[in-house]
């Protein structure tokens, strides 16, 4: 519970699922896991179907993203991608020479700070 990163929780849950294997899982994840499957095929297909839709849908590999990482990583990363959309409507230049480095060094940024305070926790620190 202490090192809840979302790769952390992702590969738990993956390492569960091949320790203990399908019966692990919760009772309607097989029939969820098939309406995420359905939902990231046809998603792409709307889109090419109708632009006018599709501007506006989600891409597949963003949400099975947001369904895999915790609730709080998601909405931080929809926070962050708001905030880009704003800012990009201000100055899309800045965006398009910074935007993917800021984005990945705010997550190196996280990952290191979780080994910070791995390491504040083995030492006893007790206002982590």
């Amino acid at each position: 519970d202490d090192f809840a990163g979302p790769a952390v929780m992702a590969w738990h849950a993956m390492a569960e699922l091949l320790a203990k294997g399908i019966k692990s899982l919760p009772a309607h994840a097989m029939t969820a896991a098939l309406v995420g499957a359905i939902f990231g095929l046809v998603i792409p297909f709307i889109g090419a179907a109708n632009k006018k839709i599709g501007k506006w849908l989600p891409s597949p590999i963003a949400l099975g993203i947001a369904f895999m990482v915790t609730p709080y990583s998601a909405l931080a990363m929809w926070l962050g991608a708001v905030v880009t959309s704003f800012y990009n409507r201000r100055n899309p230049e800045a965006v398009d020479k910074y935007g993917a480095s800021l984005a990945s060094g705010l997550i190196a940024g996280e990952g290191l700070m979780m080994v910070v305070v791995a390491i504040l926790l083995i030492l006893g620190v007790s206002w982590v």
